[in-house]
C-alpha cells in the first residue's frame, strides 16, 4: 500500500516453491482489515485521501535449463489496484507502457550460449566454409606445384649437367640466339673466363649477348663499341642440335 507524498507500507502474502514448468499460488487479501488500517493512519495523521493505491507483487525466481543451457532469471510483476470508499480496482496503465494484458504479465529474454560456425564464402555459386575453401586451395595448388615440377624436371636435369642449359635457363633475357655473329674486322676482342663474368658486362652495357653453336660448341659474344668480349665452352652434355629440312616436290 502507498500515496503520492512516498508513504508506504508491505504486507508478505505467500511464499511457495514449484517444480515444472507452470505453477498456481493462490492467497486472500483482506479488504476490510486494510481499510480499517487505512482509517487509523489518516486518524493519526490527519491525512485525507478519496483513494490509495495497492499494488501484488509477484517476485518469481526461476532456475532451469532450456535446450542444455543452464539459465536463472528473476521475473518480477507487479498488478496496481486503486483502493476508495467503494470499490477496488484496476490502475490505469500508462500510455507509454507496452501494450500488454496486466492480468497476463509476459517477458521475453534470451540465454547466452557460444557457438562456434563455419564462415562461408560464395564460390561459383556454392557456399562453402572456409576450411573447405583451404582444402580445395591446397589441393589445387599441390596439383599445380606437381604439374609444374612435372613440366620443369627434364629441363632441370639437363640443367644439371649441362653448361649450356644452365646458361639458357638462368639468363635467357640476356641472350640472342643467332645463326652466325657478325664479326667487326675493327674489334679488339677479350677472352672473359666465365658467363658470370660475361653477364655483369651485359649487365652494366645494356647489350644482349649473342649466343650461336655448331654442334657441341657454344660461343657467347658481346659487343661494347670497339671491344668484343667472348665465351667459348664445350658442352658434350647439352641438346644434340637437329637440322630439320623439307623437301617439297610437285608434278603436273
Amino acid at each position: 500500500m502507498s500515496e503520492p507524498n512516498g508513504w508506504n507500507r508491505e504486507y508478505p502474502l505467500i511464499a511457495k516453491d514449484f517444480v515444472g514448468t507452470s505453477f498456481t499460488a493462490e492467497t486472500m487479501i483482506d479488504l476490510k482489515q486494510i481499510k480499517r488500517y487505512l482509517g487509523w493512519v489518516q486518524t493519526q495523521t490527519g491525512l485525507e485521501r478519496r483513494s490509495f493505491d495497492i499494488e501484488i507483487i509477484v517476485d518469481t525466481q526461476v532456475e532451469g535449463t532450456i535446450d542444455g543451457h543452464p539459465f536463472n532469471e528473476s521475473f518480477p510483476g507487479i498488478l496496481r489496484f486503486k483502493l476508495d470508499e467503494i470499490q477496488l480496482y484496476l490502475s490505469e496503465t500508462s500510455p507509454l507502457a507496452e501494450d500488454t494484458d496486466p492480468l497476463k504479465p509476459a517477458r521475453t529474454g534470451f540465454i547466452p550460449h557460444q557457438s562456434i560456425i563455419d564462415n562461408t564464402l560464395p564460390i561459383l555459386g556454392f557456399d562453402l566454409t572456409v576450411r573447405q575453401a583451404r582444402q580445395i586451395a591446397l589441393i589445387v595448388g599441390g596439383s599445380s606445384f606437381l604439374l609444374i615440377a612435372l613440366i620443369m624436371t627434364p629441363a632441370m636435369a639437363v640443367s644439371l649437367r649441362s653448361e649450356s642449359e644452365r646458361i639458357k635457363l638462368l639468363h635467357t633475357d640476356r641472350l640472342l640466339d643467332v645463326d652466325e655473329i657478325p664479326v667487326d674486322k675493327g674489334l679488339k676482342w677479350v677472352q672473359v673466363a666465365s658467363i658470370d663474368d660475361l653477364i655483369k658486362l651485359s649487365e652494366s652495357t645494356g647489350g644482349l649477348i649473342l649466343h650461336t653453336r655448331s654442334g657441341h660448341d657454344h660461343t657467347y659474344v658481346l659487343q661494347d663499341g670497339t671491344t668484343g668480349y667472348k665465351l667459348e665452352i664445350h658442352d658434350p652434355n647439352g641438346t644434340d642440335e637437329i637440322d630439320a629440312t623439307q623437301d617439297s616436290s610437285g608434278g603436273d
